[in-house]
């Protein structure tokens, strides 16, 4: 679950693909969100950041 993000920049990648370690997630039409907080189901809501230095998804792969 997102719970904040901005406005990302300008991206070339499918919809679902992380296109940065901090979070930054591709969307439709070229554009991108930079996950701000995020929750994983059953867990506390935890700075983006923390949350993918401490999960093992890498820059390219697919957030679905």
């Amino acid at each position: 679950k997102v719970h904040k993000a901005d406005i990302g920049p300008v991206s070339t990648q499918p919809p679902g693909a992380l296109l940065d370690a901090m979070g930054t997630v591709a969307c439709g039409d070229g554009t991108s969100l930079v996950l701000q907080s995020v929750q994983r189901e059953g867990k506390a809501a935890t700075d983006a950041g923390a949350f993918f230095r401490g999960f093992s998804v890498k820059a390219g792969e697919a957030l679905i």
